[in-house]
């Protein structure tokens, strides 16, 4: 598992409960030592396993920031430069993206249950873009709202980016601070007010919006549905300023970090290939 992430683990205990090896009395373990060890199989998940407490194989994840690109129909030339699809038992965000960056993937597309890892420089053709209510299919993760409602359609796929930026925080939301001779990308608290801008920079519904939610909602309901505006190079924020055509001095972007949960496995895929 990739330490480089932060792990929120669903914890039941300060000691490891082992299908396959008992510990002595006064071995203890961390979640990952326990892991390891348990490779063979992967930590259990059931409760009641045990009168001692014990780690389990349930864990809580946090992504890097995923950048929300758009819904794009199942016939798009994006599904030429697929390297890897997966089904997945549990339909999520943020496990798809887990699965396309162990394979150093940075696109990926969520359909239902299917996640495709997309070459990453590949160029995405917005002009094939669809509205969002095409990709209205709910993801069976519920750890988080952000992108709960977001994991594709019957015939449409959820497509996202990662970039790899660190910004030291534990905010999950980023805006876009546009004002002149300081222009950059800041991660916020996602319930604080601020101005959106949705993909499409003429429609009326630019402007006010509250919340981040609250802010892909608005543009999602507007009269040409669109989502907040997700393709932004994060790396160059001077760049996306230019191209919006109004003078807000924050705003919302649609780039977040997302909560989901996952199972460990051990050494077994965890996922249908």
């Amino acid at each position: 598992m990739d330490h480089s992430y932060q792990l929120y683990l669903f914890i039941l205990s300060t000691t490891t409960l082992f299908t396959d090896v008992k510990p002595a009395d006064d071995v203890s373990h961390n979640w990952f030592d326990a892991q390891k060890q348990c490779l063979g199989q992967g930590l259990t998940i059931e409760k009641d396993k045990s009168d001692k407490p014990y780690w389990t194989g349930v864990y809580r994840r946090l992504t890097p920031w995923i950048n929300m690109l758009g819904c794009y129909p199942d016939s798009t030339d994006l599904l030429q430069h697929v390297v890897n699809k997966t089904f997945m038992i549990l339909s999520s965000v943020g496990i798809c993206q887990e699965i396309c960056y162990r394979r150093n993937g940075y696109k990926f597309a969520v359909k239902m249950n299917n996640c495709l890892c997309i070459e990453s420089d590949v160029y995405v053709n917005s002009t094939n873009r669809l509205s969002p209510s095409d990709c209205n299919f709910k993801c069976e993760d519920n750890t988080d709202v952000i992108y709960s409602g977001d994991c594709g359609g019957t015939s449409a796929y959820n497509l996202y980016e990662i970039q790899e930026v660190s910004f030291k925080t534990e905010h999950t939301c980023l805006s876009l601070q546009c004002s002149i001779g300081d222009r950059k990308f800041i991660p916020k608290e996602c319930s604080q007010v601020y101005d959106k801008v949705c993909e499409k920079f003429n429609i009326p519904d630019n402007g006010f919006a509250s919340s981040w939610n609250l802010s892909m909602e608005q543009c999602r309901k507007s009269r040409h549905s669109a989502y907040v505006l997700g393709e932004v190079i994060l790396s160059n924020p001077r760049l996306v300023c230019i191209q919006i055509p109004f003078h807000f001095s924050v705003v919302w972007v649609g780039v977040r970090r997302q909560k989901y949960t996952n199972v460990d496995r051990g050494k077994y895929e965890y996922f249908f290939n």
